[in-house]
């Protein structure tokens, strides 16, 4: 439809990918460092 509705849509669901990313991240090194103690 509009260039900038589609660039928004995109970016946020960028956002939440990189979001999700980062709260695997945050939950795997905490497991690692969790068992490792």
């Amino acid at each position: 439809m509009f260039p900038f509705y589609v660039d928004a849509h995109q970016a946020g669901a960028v956002l939440e990918f990189m979001m999700m990313m980062m709260m695997f991240i945050v939950w795997f090194t905490s497991l690692l460092t969790g068992s490792r103690c």
